[in-house]
């Protein structure tokens, strides 16, 4: 879908996943974002100004 984000956060320990069903699950959905993940990158200071400025003042385009 265009303009689609999906953000998720997967637990890190056996104990916060929450039995044999939850294991299950994390397993799933660890095979497909590995598939699909994005590695972020904090940006330099500089960058950090213009990438607000850029969101607060530039027009969104929204028709």
């Amino acid at each position: 879908m265009p303009n689609a984000l999906l953000l998720a956060s997967l637990p890190e320990s056996d104990l916060e996943v929450g039995g044999d069903n939850g294991q299950r699950v994390l397993n799933s959905l660890e095979k497909y974002f590995a598939r699909v993940e994005s590695v972020w990158k904090p940006v330099a200071t500089e960058e950090a100004f213009e990438i607000v400025r850029r969101r607060l003042f530039d027009s969104v385009g929204i028709p």
